[in-house]
């Protein structure tokens, strides 16, 4: 919260003395960088990060890179000398392929992110033969839904240049020179196509692979989890699971308190492929009895909560497992199931006795606010009182429950949420122990 309140800050001051352009007249800020190169451990790394866009042609400050999520190879930081553009630099010190998300923001407040990928080798590794390292089976793709994945190899001398040299992509994919495969399929089948990487000694290694494009179908609301909370020691890791015979296509999305996108880090595991990306959606297919992993990896240190809703053509099951790593002392962590029904009454059992204090949850599911009633009884069934809580349009909120409801303190009972929307609400309740560990607590 103190970073966006500095950011506004600085908005607003330089709008007042006239560093920044009119409202709307920058152009959007983006990460100009397709890709990095590969590394070395233990020889020298040096990259410009560069970007367009946003206020920088009305300021002499130029804008800030910031790892968002992830984690940069280790040995490599970001630089930034004064009025000079910032670089990706040092000496790696391990070998591996690690993922990250820059962010830069800039002296008007815009931001903008983008994930990458660096390859570090060791010496050896340097010296031996190129050889495609990515499975044959890529992820599948649905018609219509953004596909994304990225090729990897080993050996040779960087940089690496990828290419089609056999059979071709489906309709709407394509392949960069720095091995992503992306765009949104347009034609249904299986496709075999041969793709080539070549190092800068002109060496060459091609392997084939198979990728498999299936109709979307219709995508409707399958399941929902109505808390997610990212950033400030939390982070939040889904799992998705397809338990049926048939493939199913999935569409993740993810909403604010206000009910508008929530864009996020994130990193996905699905077919042993990890992969870090950034977005406020997340389009996936799982074949028949697959799973995929999506965690909220973010490492802001402020905390933004909200909900996500999966979309899909068949049916989906699922949980979410919240962990908190504290400053000192252990990770606390709970797991709550999907919710696969939407009523419109949810019942959330409360115990605020011997130290331990409830939190609760809700997403209002309806695209048109609501006021949700939250009936309060105690373990007797005494009725204690009612409250009405508003919530946006496919908004969300999330309270500790004796601050928003005072006469839960120091008692046991039910609060019964209800909401007048037939489109229901989502909820789940987390239990806070005075040893500073916590439980989830399912709504009825």
């Amino acid at each position: 919260m103190k970073r966006i309140i500095e950011r506004r800050a600085v908005a607003l001051l330089t709008v007042a003395f006239g560093l920044c352009s009119a409202a709307g007249q920058n152009p959007p800020l983006t990460i100009a960088n397709d890709s990095f190169p590969g590394g070395v451990v233990g020889e020298e790394y040096l990259q410009a990060l560069k970007f367009s866009g946003g206020c920088e042609s009305d300021l002499t400050a130029k804008p800030q890179f910031t790892v968002e999520a992830g984690a940069l190879p280790s040995g490599l930081a970001i630089e930034t000398p004064s009025n000079a553009g910032s670089a990706l630099t040092g000496k790696p010190t391990a070998a591996g392929t690690f993922g990250f998300t820059l962010k830069v923001v800039d002296a008007c407040g815009a931001s903008a992110t983008k994930a990458f990928s660096v390859t570090v080798r060791n010496a050896a590794q340097a010296n031996s033969a190129l050889i495609v390292t990515t499975s044959p089976s890529l992820l599948s793709g649905s018609v219509g839904r953004a596909y994304s994945q990225s090729l990897a190899a080993t050996g040779g001398s960087f940089p690496y240049t990828w290419s089609v040299v056999d059979g071709a992509l489906p309709p709407g994919l394509a392949v960069s020179s720095s091995g992503a495969i992306a765009g949104t399929p347009t034609t249904v089948g299986t496709f075999t196509f041969t793709i080539q990487v070549a190092d800068s000694a002109a060496a060459t290694a091609t392997q084939t692979f198979k990728l498999s494009v299936f109709a979307a179908g219709t995508l409707a609301r399958s399941a929902v989890l109505s808390h997610l909370a990212a950033g400030g020691g939390w982070d939040t890791a889904f799992t998705l699971v397809n338990n049926s015979a048939t493939t199913v296509a999935a569409r993740v999305a993810f909403l604010g308190e206000d009910g508008t996108a929530l864009n996020l880090p994130l990193n996905v595991i699905q077919q042993n492929v990890s992969q870090s990306t950034a977005g406020s959606t997340l389009d996936l297919v799982l074949a028949p009895n697959a799973t995929v992993v999506i965690n909220t990896a973010t490492q802001s240190p402020s905390t933004v909560v909200g909900w996500a809703d999966v979309l899909s053509s068949g049916p989906l099951g699922g949980f979410a497992i919240f962990r908190q790593t504290p400053q000192t002392g252990p990770s606390s962590e709970g797991a709550v199931p999907f919710q696969a029904q939407f009523p419109s009454t949810l019942t959330l059992p409360y115990d605020n006795t011997a130290g331990f204090v409830m939190s609760v949850a809700i997403a209002n599911l309806s695209t048109t606010s609501a006021n949700i009633t939250a009936t309060i009884w105690d373990d007797s069934g005494n009725r204690l009182g009612t409250q009405t809580i508003a919530i946006a349009g496919s908004g969300h909120t999330s309270f500790i429950l004796p601050n928003q409801l005072p006469v839960t303190t120091g008692k046991r009972g039910i609060v019964q949420f209800q909401s007048p929307a037939s489109d229901g609400i989502a909820g789940l309740g987390l239990r806070f122990s005075p040893f500073a560990t916590f439980t989830s607590i399912p709504m009825i």
